[in-house]
C-alpha cells in the first residue's frame, strides 16, 4: 500500500446532494463530514492519483529508463541484488514517488512498483527509502496487481468512513432517522472509490498483447 504523504487535492466539505433537507439532518451531515474530512480527502487523493496511473498504464510504451546523467537507480534493501532502474514515474506525492522500475536478475528481468522515499524523511530512516509494493516478469501485470490492490485499499477506506458516519450519528443523535445523511455521505464515498482501471488496464493489456504478440517489453 502506498505511503498517503502531501496535501490532500480537495478542501472543503462536499455539499449534500440531498433535498429538501431537515435542519437535523443538515447538522448532522455537516458534524459527521467534518469528522471524516480528512480520510476523505485522502480517499480524494489516492483516487485521482490512482486514475493518473490507468490512464499511462494503457499508453503504456518501450520501458526504457530516463536520459543519462538523471538519478535513475535505487539500491535493493539486500546488498548483494542489482539495483532497480527507474522505468517512470507512476505517481507523485510531496514526500514520495511510486515508480515503475526494473532490473536484471537471473531468470531475465524483473520489474517492481516501488514507492521511494527521500533518504533524510522519518519514515525512510526507520524503514528505508525503497518499499517494493509489487514484482513480477510482466510490467502490465504487475502493474495490475498494484492497481488492483490500491482499488481494494478505496473501498477498506471507504468502509471504515462508513463505520465512523453511522457511529458518529448514532451517538450525537439518537432516535433521529438519519439514513439519508449516513447513505449520502456513503455515496459519495463510493463514487470516489468507484474506479474501473483493473478491468480496463486488462482488456487494453489483452489488445495490445493481440496486435503485438511476438514483440518484447521493456527489453534490457
Amino acid at each position: 500500500m502506498i505511503k498517503r504523504k502531501g496535501q490532500p487535492d480537495r478542501e472543503g466539505v462536499a455539499p449534500p446532494a440531498l433535498k429538501r433537507m431537515s435542519d437535523t439532518e443538515y447538522a448532522a451531515y455537516f458534524e459527521a463530514f467534518g469528522a471524516i474530512k480528512s480520510d476523505y480527502q485522502a480517499l480524494c487523493l489516492i483516487g485521482d492519483k490512482l486514475r493518473e496511473v490507468e490512464t499511462s498504464a494503457r499508453n503504456l510504451g518501450p520501458l526504457d529508463p530516463p536520459a543519462p546523467n538523471t538519478h535513475t537507480e535505487l539500491p535493493d534493501s539486500v546488498g548483494d541484488r542489482s539495483p532497480w532502474e527507474v522505468c517512470t514515474s507512476l505517481m507523485r506525492f510531496n514526500r514520495n514517488e511510486v515508480l515503475l522500475c526494473k532490473r536484471v536478475c537471473e531468470h531475465g528481468l524483473e520489474y517492481a512498483v516501488i514507492d521511494h522515499s527521500p533518504v533524510a524523511s522519518v519514515y525512510a530512516k526507520v524503514h528505508g527509502p525503497v518499499d517494493v509494493l509489487r514484482t513480477g516478469d510482466n510490467p502490465r501485470q504487475v502493474l495490475r496487481d498494484f492497481l488492483r490492490s490500491e482499488r481494494e485499499t478505496l473501498v477498506l477506506m471507504t468502509n471504515d468512513i462508513t463505520a465512523t458516519v453511522r457511529l458518529l450519528i448514532a451517538e450525537r443523535f439518537p432516535k433521529q432517522d438519519l439514513r439519508r445523511v449516513a447513505n449520502e455521505i456513503t455515496r459519495l464515498c463510493k463514487k470516489v472509490a468507484r474506479v474501473g482501471f483493473s478491468e480496463s488496464l486488462t482488456d487494453a493489456t489483452t489488445q495490445a498483447q493481440k496486435q503485438g504478440r511476438g514483440m518484447g517489453v521493456g527489453g534490457a
